[in-house]
């Protein structure tokens, strides 16, 4: 299963989060386990759909949980507290909102309604 409306934009996110843990390309792929050459795909835009595995190789990763709110609506978050991250989640207009919840239930293992 490909994803596109949720994760626009992917390949710049996913730099972003390397970045930000101060990762090489080699290093994240080590953690994640997505190959060099896709990452570097979705790196330089050359890839620009990704897959469901693809993003829960990644955020699955106890190193980048904190972010899968990130990758879902271009929100950068730390460790929320509830009231903060229901807040963020109901600013989210109504098609994004319900797109990131179906994304949250799959991550749980939930089926969709």
């Amino acid at each position: 299963m490909l994803v596109k409306e949720i994760f626009v934009g992917i390949g710049e996110k996913i730099r972003h989060i390397r970045v930000s843990e101060k990762l090489t390309q080699i290093e994240f792929t080590q953690l994640t386990g997505i190959k060099l050459r896709t990452l570097r795909g979705y790196e330089s835009e050359s890839r620009t759909e990704i897959s469901v595995k693809e993003i829960l190789k990644i955020t699955t990763h106890e190193r980048f949980e904190k972010y899968i709110f990130f990758l879902m609506t271009d929100k950068e978050t730390t460790a929320l507290k509830d009231e903060e991250f229901l807040e963020l989640f109901e600013n989210l207009d109504k098609e994004k909102s319900n797109q990131a919840l179906d994304f949250m239930k799959f991550l749980l293992g939930k089926s969709h309604d």
